[in-house]
């Protein structure tokens, strides 16, 4: 192969570039015509870019592709002359291995490569620049440089390196040769010098692959000798004490990167073959490698001055130190420059670098403030910062986080109230409190109702009937506390034979469940020939009929009292039943057959009460005992009488009313 211009001529063992996609077929030719349900591979593997190229080009060697996926068939198939096109099943994921075999040596591969693709329906997919990866094993390079005649050399070098080998040839000494090497990937360089100080030369990417020999011949004419130089730059660095250098790289687009020699402090550099064209010498940059991290300066263009010496402005690089915090951490992100991790806690940095650091509370914690030295600390986390020039060290403080506990559920004082604690000291409503916190409740209902339940959101509680504790997390918590009215009884006695009760509209049959506060009509029905007398709730009588009470916080006792319509008889016998009284208390009754019954004491007395079943029934000295007061069946009737000389006299009778 030779160059465009004809100066060099180059066989090279060449870059595999691969276009790969899915297969989902068995074996099959490339090329065919598009099928419904599939899509297109196109693949081509070429020796163009960075010249990894076999000793006879890409025809000379086999490629096999080999297609599998899960479910389906494998495929395989043969690139002819190196490129081609393959159908594969739609909507399943293909891994593909190119695999490149020597045709004299088919068992043994020399490259592969993988790669994995999905295709829809008539879909085409083209994959381009994939380099085949050598495959372990050792190979060789046949070499020879060639010099014009007409040009006088001061110095001619053969560099190259890779794969973990850095060595020259002096070509003056030895201008062709064969180099055993393990298969990877190299760069040689050829740099002539001439002695009017023009240089000539050129750089080849190479991989070396098992088994396989290489060749390279470079050839030289006058021509390639341009008007250039080989220029001296120079770049002090000056780090602080906190910062180890390791090594420093020259960095550019137009030739291979240049490692530094440190000569205290300046690191010195020959960049070859540099072009006066136009007399600059543009996009240089430095890789500083340092302890912790890789500093990478900003492209710069330099002229180049007639001594030919270039040197670059001092490049200051200093420490940045994230402190350790307690209940935080901190971590830095630095622009354009991705070695330095979140996760670092120092970076060597260039001056002038624009530095994020974030501070991070631990759970339950809450970001403080920034403290720092070297630098005036940020106030607003992240905190970002262009690295002055010196050293800089940060910390972080950060304060316990307060949080809430909502209590929701209940009315206060009238379903229920909570009495709160934290930490063994009683709190109130609302709750403001740290992780860690020992938070108890306690529910108490109000007369007429009863502690129901916890329900909890945002931790996991310990109860104890009425009583919840647990220990506050890094959140806010939110409790309802359910208090429900007490079911009461109400219980009514009804003589079924006289007549019914009707509780609330409906008959009664059974104790009636009710709640403190209800509304509670009773409606007494009598059957014919009865009528109604009273309601006695609670042992109080009341007359009303339909009769309204409010449901107290107690079960209510109610009895509905009737009586049998018609004339009643009264059986007292008073000249028998209160004999015994002194001759001036005069007992006597009226109207024996009738309904009314009068009793009545002589002047004699001070003092008369009348009792009829216990209860104070008149205070005068005559009382009527009437039948439509009492109803049907026995009762007792006492008088007490008081004498003017102190003495007391009482009596008790039975009376029965009968119809």
């Amino acid at each position: 192969m030779f160059r465009v211009n004809g100066l060099l001529k180059i066989i090279a063992l060449g870059i595999f570039t691969a276009f790969i996609a899915s297969c989902s077929l068995p074996q099959q030719n490339l090329g065919n015509a598009p099928v419904a349900g599939k899509g297109t591979v196109n693949l081509s593997i070429a020796g163009t870019g960075a010249r990894t190229i076999f000793p006879d080009g890409i025809n000379s060697l086999v490629y096999s592709v080999n297609c599998a996926a899960a479910g389906e068939d494998s495929v395989s198939a043969t690139l002819a002359n190196g490129s081609g096109s393959i159908q594969l099943k739609s909507g399943v994921e293909w891994s593909i291995t190119i695999t490149a075999t020597d045709p004299n040596n088919s068992d043994t591969p020399v490259g592969t490569y993988t790669i994995t693709v999905t295709l829809s329906d008539g879909q085409t997919a083209t994959y381009n620049d994939i380099y085949l990866q050598p495959v372990s094993g050792s190979g060789a390079l046949d070499w020879s440089v060639s010099f014009p005649d007409d040009v006088t050399l001061s110095g001619a070098t053969l560099y190259y390196s890779g794969n973990g080998v850095s060595d020259s040839i002096d070509l003056l000494a030895n201008a062709k040769d064969t180099l055993s090497l393990a298969s990877g990937s190299y760069v040689f360089r050829v740099l002539l010098v001439g002695q009017d100080s023009r240089t000539a030369g050129t750089t080849e990417a190479v991989h070396i692959y098992s088994g396989m020999t290489t060749t390279l011949d470079w050839a030289f004419t006058a021509a390639d000798f341009a008007v250039t130089m080989d220029v001296p730059v120079s770049a002090v660095i000056n780090a602080s004490d906190a910062v180890t250098v390791t090594g420093v790289t020259l960095k550019s687009a137009d030739y291979p990167d240049v490692a530094g020699v440190n000569n205290g402090g300046t690191w010195s550099f020959l960049v070859p073959g540099v072009s006066l064209e136009d007399y600059n010498l543009k996009g240089l940059w430095l890789e500083i490698q340092t302890a912790n991290n890789v500093v990478s300066t900003d492209p710069v263009t330099y002229a180049i001055s007639s001594t030919n010496d270039v040197t670059l402005d001092p490049v200051g690089i200093y420490a940045l130190t994230l402190s350790d915090c307690d209940n935080g951490t901190l971590g830095m992100a630095v622009a354009g420059n991705s070695t330095v991790l979140a996760a670092a806690v120092q970076a060597d940095l260039l001056a002038g670098a624009s530095v994020t650091v974030t501070a991070t509370p631990a759970d339950g914690w809450a970001f403080n403030e920034f403290t720092a030295t070297g630098i005036t600390a940020g106030t607003v986390n992240p905190w970002t910062f262009t690295m002055p020039g010196n050293d800089v060290t940060i910390g972080a403080t950060f304060t316990m986080s307060a949080f809430s506990v909502n209590l929701s559920g209940f009315t206060a004082n009238t379903e229920g109230s909570v009495a709160i604690q934290v930490n063994g000291v009683d709190a109130t409503d609302p709750i403001a409190a740290n992780m860690g916190d020992t938070i108890t409740l306690t529910a108490t209902p109000e007369t007429g109702y009863e502690f129901d339940s916890f329900d909890v959101s945002g931790v996991t509680a310990t109860q104890d009937g009425n009583t919840l504790t647990f220990t506050l997390p890094a959140n806010a918590v939110s409790i309802s506390v359910n208090f429900k009215l007490i079911d009461y009884t109400i219980t009514v006695s009804v003589d079924s034979a006289m007549g019914s009760v009707q509780v609330n509209g409906v008959d009664y049959a059974a104790p009636v469940t009710a709640h403190m506060g209800d509304a509670i009509t009773i409606l007494a029905a009598p059957l014919t020939d009865y009528t109604f007398v009273k309601f006695t709730v609670d042992g109080t009588d009341y007359t009303d009929n339909p009769y309204t009470f409010t449901m107290p916080a107690g079960n209510v006792a109610v009895s509905a009292a009737f009586k049998q319509e018609g004339s009643v008889l009264f059986n007292v016998k008073v000249d028998a039943d209160f004999s015994g009284f002194p001759a001036s208390i005069a007992l006597s009754k009226s109207a024996a057959d009738s309904t009314v019954i009068a009793l009545n004491a002589s002047d004699s007395f001070t003092s008369t009460a009348w009792y009829v079943d216990g209860g104070l029934a008149g205070s005068d000295a005559t009382y009527t005992l009437s039948a439509a007061d009492w109803l049907i069946g026995s009762h007792n009737l006492a008088v007490v009488v008081g004498l003017d000389n102190g003495l007391q006299y009482s009596k008790t009778v039975s009376f029965t009313v009968t119809r």
